[in-house]
């Protein structure tokens, strides 16, 4: 039997760490080592298949994971094709805004802009949008993503900056 044991790699060390896992058993339950034993066996035979489920299952999520990134960056290529909101959308996706994020940008400024659409009133606008979103989700972004803060601030100040005195 111990050759046996042994040819599948289960050698004294593994008796070794056997023999410690059931005196601790015992020691922790004050059960004796007979029952330890037996709880020990039992313990395997019951949870053994419960632990093989969870592993097909995390190994299946694993997968569907993969699958939806790949998916996700088809969409973004599809999106990046594009004229013009593709490549902006992809842009602010890779500066650190979320999909909520860009929404809620686009649904604030769109309340802010009452129907004006000369050049200075957008700038206006979207400068209010950004504004009306730091004070909102501020600290939200703020602890949350410094990357984002930064972009929205210099995306404020360069609309800021525009002259439309001409």
């Amino acid at each position: 039997m111990y050759n046996e044991l042994a040819n599948i790699g289960f050698g004294s060390n593994e008796l070794r760490r056997l023999l410690h896992t059931i005196i601790d058993i015992t020691n922790s339950n004050g059960i004796t080592y007979w029952l330890a034993v037996d709880k020990f066996f039992k313990d395997i035979e019951t949870q053994y298949d419960a632990k093989l489920g969870f592993e097909s299952e995390k190994e299946s999520l694993n997968l569907e994971i993969q699958i939806l990134r790949e998916e996700r960056e088809k969409m973004l290529q599809m999106l990046g094709a594009q004229p013009l909101v593709g490549t902006i959308v992809i842009g602010l996706l890779r500066r650190g805004l979320t999909e909520n994020h860009i929404l809620k940008i686009a649904e604030i400024y769109l309340s802010l802009l009452n129907g004006t659409y000369s050049a200075e009133d957008l700038a206006k606008g979207m400068i209010k949008t950004i504004d009306t979103m730091m004070m909102t989700t501020g600290h939200q972004i703020k602890t949350s993503n410094d990357k984002l803060t930064e972009t929205l601030n210099k995306m404020r100040q360069n609309l800021s900056q525009l002259d439309f005195t001409n």
